[in-house]
């Protein structure tokens, strides 16, 4: 029996399938197994005759934490700065539209059918102001489920969302203090974080329609819970004990009361035993493996196997 077959047996009739990428810079060959992986997936549930739908986010909404070489001078000043607000590096649109549309190319040369959606987007409309809420008024039990886990104490000033602040426009850089149940308090600090500085605004903001985004563990359970998700696999790093997923699954069942998607943690893709790393010069980029294979055979490649045991690639040396 095919594994894709194996693990939808037991399917519901209706089904969500969820998976999301931040177009902060270029796809690994490796990040283009989430979405060939949950592919599979709705197709074999729409061959069961299940109800089925895919839906992909772009992160769109996260900072910018790092960039390669050739854009250290140019986009040092929007380090912090949400990706679909800072500039694009050929200076059309957003850096998230410049990562974006490469993504979408690819999508469209997989035959992957996801519906896209944007985070920026889905903040934005209040689509997750509900969430949010929900979120505040319930953070000691985010706290607990912190401490929990991790056996350290979580401060009483600490709350699961940043704000982008009015004056300098980051986000990676500012802290929640305090919430009224109509506002948060916050400060745009500037040693949050080493990879940006703050500049030391303070104020109190509206968290809802695009002010202010979650951070994405608990970002994650808020996406579970808005759009009904059933299952979400992701990278076996994720899956592991105390890890983002178990986060995520811990503060949908303490604040919303749910229980979290089907999942399983996919292998990464080996060469000669080691993890691809674009940065390390191992492996091939996604743009990169489309050029030198045929799209039904990268997709092949990638889901011939259960994808929750390892691909080793050993390539030959000439």
């Amino acid at each position: 029996m095919f594994w894709a077959d194996e693990v939808l047996k037991k399917s519901e009739e209706k089904e969500v399938l969820e998976d999301a990428w931040t177009p902060s810079g270029i796809v690994h060959m490796g990040g283009l197994k989430g979405p060939v992986i949950h592919d599979v997936l709705y197709k074999v549930l729409k061959e069961q005759n299940k109800e089925a739908k895919y839906i992909y986010c772009f992160d769109d909404f996260d900072p910018i934490d790092g960039l390669p070489v050739n854009l250290q001078v140019s986009h040092k000043d929007y380090m912090g700065v949400p990706t679909f607000m800072a500039p694009s590096p050929d200076g059309n649109g957003t850096f998230a539209d410049f990562y974006g549309k490469k993504m979408r190319e690819m999508f469209e040369a997989l035959g992957i059918e996801a519906e896209i959606y944007l985070g920026s987007e889905t903040y934005k409309k209040g689509i997750y102001n509900e969430g949010i809420r929900i979120m505040l008024d319930n953070v000691t039990k985010v706290r607990k489920v912190y401490e929990t886990m991790y056996k350290n104490p979580v401060k009483n000033d600490w709350y699961p969302l940043q704000v982008i602040c009015p004056t300098c426009d980051k986000l990676g850089t500012t802290k929640v203090t305090d919430w009224d149940g109509k506002e948060v308090t916050f400060t745009c600090m500037p040693n949050l974080v080493t990879w940006a500085q703050g500049c030391g605004t303070k104020g109190k903001i509206s968290p809802f329609d695009g002010n202010a985004k979650m951070p994405w563990k608990p970002e994650w359970s808020v996406k579970w819970y808005t759009f009904n998700v059933t299952i979400e696999w992701s990278g076996k790093d994720h899956m592991s004990a105390g890890g983002s997923f178990e986060v995520g699954a811990n503060i949908l069942k303490a604040v919303f009361n749910q229980e979290p998607p089907m999942a399983k943690g996919y292998e990464f893709f080996l060469w000669n035993g080691k993890k691809m790393s674009s940065s390390k010069g191992l492996g091939l980029t996604g743009e990169e493996l489309l050029k030198v294979l045929p799209p039904q055979v990268v997709r092949f490649l990638m889901i011939k196997t259960d994808p929750t045991k390892a691909v080793e690639f050993n390539p030959v040396r000439t």
